[in-house]
């Protein structure tokens, strides 16, 4: 079998072959004879396009489901980052319950009775339920 690539410079007065396997001599002078006569239709690459052109509409088929998976993956994704947001937030709102609720059980626990000790726990109790609600209205207001 011959191999022969394009000429370096394409002769003045002929034709220059590209391509050409022969498995012959006899065959090759086949080849130049009709070259020579103009009788030589090519048929390059009719084959190997067609064949190209279906791997192309293949792949491009794959890729059309890939396209769609990863848009639905996506969206999974979404959907968990979402969702890990709204446990936070409800961590959050939990804590800070739970905060107010140690506050007011502050107010039902037995202690002096002394007015001004009584006065007193007062006032951090109400001071400690108003930053509660403070912490929670700005979750809320940044949540929203």
């Amino acid at each position: 079998m011959s191999v022969v690539g394009p000429p370096q410079a394409r002769p003045a007065d002929g034709l220059a072959v590209d391509f050409v396997v022969v498995p012959d001599r006899a065959q090759l002078g086949e080849v130049v004879r009709r070259v020579r006569d103009r009788r030589l239709r090519t048929n390059i690459g009719s084959m190997a396009v067609r064949e190209l052109t279906a791997q192309r509409e293949r792949a491009l088929l794959a890729l059309d489901g890939v396209k769609d998976e990863l848009e639905e993956l996506e969206s999974v994704f979404v959907a968990v980052v979402e969702a890990s947001d709204e446990f936070a937030r409800e961590q959050e709102i939990r804590e800070a319950t739970r905060r107010a609720e140690d506050v007011l059980a502050g107010f039902a626990a037995p202690g002096p009775v002394n007015p001004e000790d009584e006065s007193d726990r007062l006032a951090n109790h109400t001071l400690a339920v108003v930053e509660g609600y403070r912490s929670l209205t700005h979750q809320y207001a940044d949540k929203a």
